[in-house]
């Protein structure tokens, strides 16, 4: 038998807390462990009960989405953090971003899409659907970007043929099990190139590789 991915729901509003409930709990494999209508009771039930995954909404009372994933990501980063909100305002996408989620998925979005980013956030990587992906992409079109550690190699000497086209898909919102389908390679793999040009470039989250990849022209 696997083990169920232990899941924490937070969302202000009941009768959607209580419809979610109900939807994940016909998910196989999947596990409501708590809900909470807030950041603050969420970090109540983290301290006693261990959670694989905290689904948060963005705009909560008393400790909204954003101060609760960066709570969790500081004292419990076994934890992973998948946004789901109504909210699809690029400034909100990018402080979710920032503040270390591993996942944006809008309430809009089909039961079969928030499953896979329950799955996917679960098991270490990122899901953040094609409307986050281009809106991130807007946000961050005109930020300054800091230099790569290139030791002053040019840029296609930091990265490898396979590194770059990784980097793109990243950058355009696939995660690691599309991007392996995509290249016909292993998952592992992936992962690895992912952490190395990462390394390589200085960076530290998706956020970060969608700025690279707007800066170098790989996307639009």
């Amino acid at each position: 038998m696997p083990v169920p991915v232990r899941v924490i729901l937070a969302d202000d509003h009941r009768l959607f807390l209580e419809g979610l409930t109900e939807l994940i709990g016909k998910m196989p494999d999947i596990q409501i462990i708590a809900t909470a209508i807030n950041g603050a009771e969420v970090m109540d039930h983290l301290r006693t009960i261990p959670a694989d995954v905290a689904v948060l909404d963005v705009h909560m009372p008393v400790a909204n989405g954003l101060v609760t994933t960066r709570l969790i990501r500081q004292k419990y980063p076994g934890t992973r953090v998948l946004v789901l909100t109504m909210s699809d305002e690029p400034a909100t996408m990018r402080a979710v971003l920032e503040a270390g989620a591993s996942g944006y998925v809008l309430k809009t979005a089909e039961k079969e899409e928030f499953e896979e980013a329950i799955r996917l956030v679960a098991a270490g990587q990122t899901y953040f659907s094609e409307e986050i992906t281009a809106g991130l992409a807007g946000c961050y079109r005109d930020d300054h970007l800091p230099p790569a550690r290139s030791n002053g190699m040019a840029e296609a000497e930091i990265l490898s043929e396979r590194e770059r086209e990784i980097a793109t898909l990243v950058a355009r919102g696939l995660g690691s099990q599309e991007i392996a389908r995509n290249l016909f390679i292993s998952t592992a793999t992936v992962d690895t190139h992912r952490r190395n040009l990462m390394q390589k470039l200085g960076l530290k989250n998706v956020a970060g590789v969608v700025r690279y990849a707007l800066k170098q022209g790989w996307i639009d």
